[in-house]
């Protein structure tokens, strides 16, 4: 599934897990695809692998995407892209 969203919030963090210290680049997207009646009503989440890290850290805020979902979870009552990538930043 291809989405265009528009990034609302380009947030790094981190956690400790049992591994070790976890660092993470996560993004929240709004759906501003066409046609407007099948746009996603809320908001999901996105973290960036460590290649896109690299290219898109920092840079997303207020420009659009496009997004290739393939599949979904729900993560602390969020919907969040579990399998994904960034096609394009515009």
């Amino acid at each position: 599934m291809r989405i265009k969203a528009q990034c609302l919030s380009d947030d790094s963090g981190g956690y400790t897990g049992s591994r070790g210290l976890v660092k993470y680049q996560q993004l929240a997207l709004l759906d501003v695809s066409e046609p407007v009646e099948s746009r996603m009503i809320n908001t999901f989440d996105y973290r960036m692998t460590d290649v896109e890290k690299e290219a898109y850290a920092g840079k997303c805020l207020g420009k659009t995407l496009t997004v290739d979902v393939k599949d979904w979870e729900v993560f602390n009552s969020r919907l969040k892209v579990k399998t994904g990538r960034i096609v394009d930043v515009k």
